[in-house]
């Protein structure tokens, strides 16, 4: 292990453990025993999608439910298909995509009571379900400026509907919630991005919002109409900041302060939203935060690295610092109380004299 990393997981146990005696009755984070590179989807009932990679390569994507681990599909070799999962809804209905490995999926899938099927949609890739059975996605085609031409499509009660576009090569959808409102990103014919909102029916553009000057894409919707995106900010158009949008009131993510670290939460990205408007996210630097009616809170202390997920519990799905998929149940300010300060700073004596003794 590198000396940085290493010093920061020793720094990052000590706390633990420090924090861990002062409000083990505050949190509690439970490891799921197993690895991922990234988690998909959290539900309320606690079950989890999970990939072990990116595509192309040996990729498969895992579900845990019911306290076991269910792989989906073969670990794809020489040419044999791959299966990635997209999202899952409440009742374990999980869409995503299969396709040969070193390519981009090609048939859409529904993974259900352990079986695969075909979406019997256009799309290439199931990006979400929602408790209703709607499925939102993507139907990947030739080549254009970011890799593939993208179209996406809404699959509702045996009808295929494309989603429709801007003008330009791409209409990339992200997110869909119970009232079949999708949200994503589209390009226009010039190449310029927006943000798009579909409801009833129609494609709206999403571009402009209080602060910034142009949204390049929404990523989250909830159940209560919130959204997250991202887009440049009014006399900074090309610096790319995340926001919360909440019936006309923005948030700028990246522009609220770590009560911790006392620092901005800057390079922000979201991973996940519940329907109660709690972000997670992170910042690709062993940061994962939680924010929460403005309160930012650090979840390295707490053991979690690389943030997934937030059910409407407010537990939380991410990796921990050995890069196992846990679960982080927090109910407490990440500022120690004052006996935990002493606890830390006695742990971290100690792991400076270790430093200065000779090997």
């Amino acid at each position: 292990m590198p000396h940085k990393m290493m010093k920061k997981y020793v720094l990052a146990t000590i706390l633990l453990g420090a924090m861990a005696g002062a409000n083990a009755a505050d949190w509690k984070l439970t490891s799921l025993g197993f690895h991922s590179a990234s988690i998909q989807k959290l539900t309320n009932r606690g079950d989890l999608i999970s990939r072990t990679g990116g595509w192309p390569g040996e990729t498969y994507s895992v579900y845990y439910h019911d306290g076991k681990l269910e792989q989906l599909g073969p670990i794809p070799e020489d040419d044999d298909f791959g299966y990635l999962a997209g999202g899952v809804n409440e009742a374990g209905v999980i869409v995503g995509g299969a396709g040969m490995r070193g390519a981009a999926p090609g048939v859409g899938i529904v993974f259900r009571d352990g079986k695969q099927e075909s979406i019997g949609s256009k799309m290439t890739f199931g990006v979400g379900i929602n408790n209703s059975g709607q499925i939102v996605g993507r139907h990947f085609g030739g080549n254009s400026v970011d890799g593939y031409s993208t179209r996406s499509y809404l699959y509702s009660n045996g009808v295929d509907t494309d989603l429709g576009g801007f003008g330009g090569s791409d209409t990339v959808a992200q997110s869909i919630n119970d009232a079949g409102t999708v949200v994503g990103r589209a390009s226009r014919a010039d190449g310029s991005r927006a943000g798009f909102v579909y409801r009833d029916g129609k494609l709206s553009e999403f571009a402009t919002v209080p602060g910034f000057s142009n949204v390049q894409g929404l990523s989250f919707i909830n159940n209560r109409d919130m959204m997250t995106g991202y887009g440049g900010l009014a006399g900074a158009p090309d610096k790319y900041i995340e926001f919360l949008y909440d019936h006309g009131k923005v948030t700028n993510l990246e522009a609220l302060v770590d009560a911790y670290s006392g620092e901005p939460v800057y390079e922000f990205t979201v991973t996940g939203m519940n329907n109660l408007g709690q972000v997670v996210g992170h910042n690709g630097a062993f940061h994962s935060y939680l924010i929460s009616d403005g309160k930012v809170t650090d979840l390295a202390p707490y053991g979690i690295t690389h943030v997934g997920g937030i059910n409407d519990a407010g537990v939380i799905a991410g990796l921990d610092w050995n890069f196992k998929v846990s679960l982080l149940q927090l109910n407490i300010s990440p500022v120690p109380e004052p006996a935990t300060y002493g606890m830390l700073l006695g742990g971290l004596g100690l792991f400076a004299l270790a430093r200065r003794r000779p090997s």
